[in-house]
């Protein structure tokens, strides 16, 4: 049998064992089959910021819908009362708005008061 020193004088590739948690840098890509090990400590504080910011944008951009949606409806009610110079049915549609604002407008304004409390709060509370 021969000897290892044998195998790598004639151009032989030796074989070298890695044990896991290895940090060497590995040469080539993986392949299929092939566990890596990722570099570096995960922090869940970052995914959790970004989460923070992407929901309260999401909640800022559905109170910034609602206004524009009120404002346009009012708008078109007003012009409507304005140009029949009979505002009977436009008291009506004001009437259901005012509600229909009530029942949509009000819980979006606590969700995006609590939300950017909470962004704020923690952002001073972290530093």
């Amino acid at each position: 049998m021969p000897d290892i020193s044998e195998q790598a004088d004639r151009g032989a590739t030796p074989i070298v064992l890695k044990t896991i948690g290895d940090d060497s840098p590995a040469v080539g890509s993986p392949t299929v089959g092939v566990a890596t090990s990722i570099q570096g400590n995960y922090d869940p504080g970052r995914d959790q910021e970004k989460a923070r910011v992407r929901i309260t944008y999401v909640l800022l951009a559905m109170l910034g819908l609602a206004v524009v949606c009120v404002l346009a409806v009012g708008c078109y009610l007003a012009l409507t009362c304005y140009a029949a110079k009979a505002c009977s049915d436009a008291k009506d549609a004001f009437a259901l708005m005012s509600a229909t604002v009530a029942l949509i407008f009000t819980p979006i304004v606590g969700l995006v008061g609590s939300a950017i409390g909470f962004y704020f709060g923690s952002k001073s509370a972290g530093g």
